[in-house]
């Protein structure tokens, strides 16, 4: 990772019965991401002693394009799983940079 480059880290937690259909709309869900600028790369990782914990990891190119997204499309973005799937699902999340 350039040393410039961003980690934006999104830990979530989803109910068993919800997990599927969390799944299904979490793909669409990263692709969209992937549109804001800075946004270069995603990986979707499933935590192999819980699989209804996954993890998504965005490389953004600086943190000027993780703050535009901030200041702009994330609060849209976050809501929209909240909307979806209220309680049945938390969300932490965390802003890396390389030393």
């Amino acid at each position: 990772m350039p040393s410039s480059s961003v980690l934006y880290e999104v830990v979530l937690t989803i109910s068993p019965e919800r997990r599927q259909e969390f799944l299904d709309w979490l793909a669409p869900h990263m692709r969209e991401m992937l549109g804001f600028d800075g946004f270069d790369a995603a990986d979707l990782l499933i935590n192999i002693e819980n699989d209804c914990e996954i993890t998504c990891h965005y490389r953004v190119r600086d943190m000027a394009a993780m703050q535009a997204y901030l200041n702009g499309p994330a609060k849209t973005m976050r809501a929209d799983g909240l909307n979806r799937f209220g309680t049945d699902f938390s969300a932490t999340r965390r802003i890396l940079t390389a030393q």
